[in-house]
């Protein structure tokens, strides 16, 4: 069972499979070898444009919503108190905290995978290129999402940038 496509290709090329598509002259061997530098080179095309979308994403939408909506509820909590020492601002406190340990995860993360990104090129073929984006940078961008979609259910849909998965899949307009 071969999960991914990096897995997957390098079989395209095996003896038997390359005598199946000679034989019934489907594919010559230079046609095979070319395929397989052609698929697995839109592979890794996919995963940067992918990465390169989730960083553009993140450093201009998802962490500045963020920073904003953790200022609005600083600026609640600390307007609670100058009204009253005794006004409760315990939501608005626990949920800076963890919406503030959340997105430096979610920094710490995303420079991780603008390093994988800038280190991608130095690849010295496709198919160490291939394995180089399922082991590094699908992984960072897997965890990336894992942090954005907790952070999404904590923050009020006011700052979000885009639409919930509920407005998508419930809302009729």
């Amino acid at each position: 069972n071969l999960r991914t496509t990096p897995d997957c290709l390098p079989y395209f090329l095996h003896e038997k499979n390359i005598k199946l598509f000679t034989s019934h002259k489907v594919f010559s061997q230079e046609e095979m070898y070319a395929r397989y530098e052609i698929l697995t080179d839109n592979y890794n095309k996919i995963i940067n444009i992918e990465a390169l979308t989730m960083l553009e994403m993140l450093n201009k939408d998802i962490l500045p919503s963020i920073s904003h909506y953790i200022h609005e509820l600083t600026e609640t909590a600390l307007a609670k108190k100058a009204l009253c020492d005794s006004i409760d601002a315990t939501y608005e406190l626990e949920l800076v905290k963890e919406l503030s340990s959340l997105s430096a995860q979610v920094y710490e993360e995303k420079k991780v995978l603008e390093k994988y990104v800038a280190e991608a090129p130095l690849c010295a073929d496709v198919t160490q290129l291939a394995q180089f984006c399922k082991n590094n940078i699908i992984v960072s961008m897997s965890k990336l999402r894992t942090l954005v979609d907790e952070i999404e259910t904590k923050t009020d849909s006011a700052y979000w940038p885009y639409p919930t998965y509920g407005e998508i899949l419930f809302s009729v307009k």
